[in-house]
């Protein structure tokens, strides 16, 4: 199963992509989970907690104390 998660802090805009990967990867044929995110600190707590994504879509520009390159970076 592919991890996949989505990290976008305006919540329309996280569930219009969800709805959109949820789609190319039943198009795709792929046994997918997609995880969402408002932040990158909750996004980092779900990596820690129960490991590593395989795929990340990143909001370059998110509220709080750490951006999309700044997640990427860590």
């Amino acid at each position: 199963m592919i991890r996949l998660g989505i990290c976008e802090d305006v919540y329309q805009e996280m569930i219009y992509c969800k709805k959109l990967v949820d789609r190319i990867m039943a198009n795709l044929s792929r046994n997918a989970k997609v995880y969402s995110f408002q932040s990158g600190e909750d996004l980092l707590l779900e990596i820690d907690t129960t490991g590593n994504m395989d795929i990340l879509l990143l909001d370059i520009e998110l509220l709080g104390e750490m951006n999309g390159v700044e997640f990427a970076r860590k």
